[in-house]
């Protein structure tokens, strides 16, 4: 009896999260139209909407152009229902973005740091300037989660960073630390990965359903989506092209390996190179 329960507790928390995408995605969009394009029950869809109206989630916008019959009542999302904080951790900056659930840009602040700098220093810098971002919020609002977006191996799962050859970090927990400070939900992930999913999400990528993000800077990397899902591999560093070994034994790259295309063709070995092989008279 309890597994029954649980898989009915569990349909229903999925095709509540599908309906809160449909209208996100797609709204303004009917009842009628949110049931075909999921294949749910209209009673099943009516009873979601009505749940979602009465936490503010969702609301209603006017009515449609009738093709017979009752005009059907448009549903949209509700973007400022909560605030989210978005957190790009560069070689020696940190970029904080405050937005609402459409990603519009509430506040951003950048911050230096110094090169090099440790981990539990930045840490302690995220901290302080999401405290102070945090302070933006309408009284009547809440955060309802923080993103991460760093260089390297990253643990989505467990929201932990593996190792950052740019950083020089290894084996960090900045979910867990954030978690423990601020009570939401944290989400870390490669800076490349999380620049795809704008891309999908808001970009060229909606349109698309494979394509491929290179970045170029003081790394190379990419973002691979397959049928509109971001590809990742076995252990998170499916786009790491930066790090394929182009030459056997060759210059020696900041991941720790020899030759790799990163060390030959990003922005550091190209200012590297110029000092090195240009004379000044």
């Amino acid at each position: 009896m309890r597994l029954r329960i649980g898989n009915k507790d569990l349909i229903k928390d999925i095709n509540r999260s599908l309906v809160i995408n449909e209208i996100r995605l797609n709204g303004p969009i009917s009842r009628t139209d949110i049931s075909k394009n999921l294949n749910l029950g209209l009673s099943t869809v009516t009873n979601i909407v009505e749940e979602l109206k009465t936490q503010k989630l969702i609301f209603e916008i006017g009515e449609a152009d009738s093709t017979g019959g009752r005009k059907p009542i448009l549903l949209e999302f509700n973007y400022n229902y909560g605030y989210t904080i978005g957190i790009k951790i560069e070689e020696n900056n940190l970029i904080f973005a405050l937005t609402n659930l459409n990603a519009d840009i509430i506040r951003r602040k950048k911050v230096p740091f110094k090169r090099g700098s440790n981990s539990n220093d930045v840490l302690e810098l995220i901290i302080k300037n999401i405290e102070d971002l945090i302070k933006a919020i309408p009284m009547d609002r809440s955060l309802l989660g923080i993103g991460i977006a760093i260089s390297g191996l990253i643990d989505q799962k467990r929201g932990r960073l593996i190792y950052s050859g740019m950083l020089n970090w290894s084996d960090i927990d900045i979910s867990g630390i954030l978690k423990d400070r601020f009570n939401v939900p944290v989400y870390v992930d490669n800076d490349v990965n999380a620049y795809t999913l704008a891309e999908l999400w808001y970009g060229q990528g909606r349109t698309l359903s494979n394509f491929i993000v290179v970045t170029y800077g003081s790394g190379i990397g990419s973002g691979i989506v397959i049928n509109k899902r971001l590809y990742c591999g076995d252990f998170g560093g499916a786009g790491e092209i930066g790090h394929m070994v182009l030459v056997a034994d060759g210059r020696k790259c900041e991941c720790g390996q020899k030759g790799c295309l990163e060390a030959y063709a990003s922005e550091n070995f190209i200012i590297d190179y110029i000092k090195e092989n240009i004379q000044f008279f």
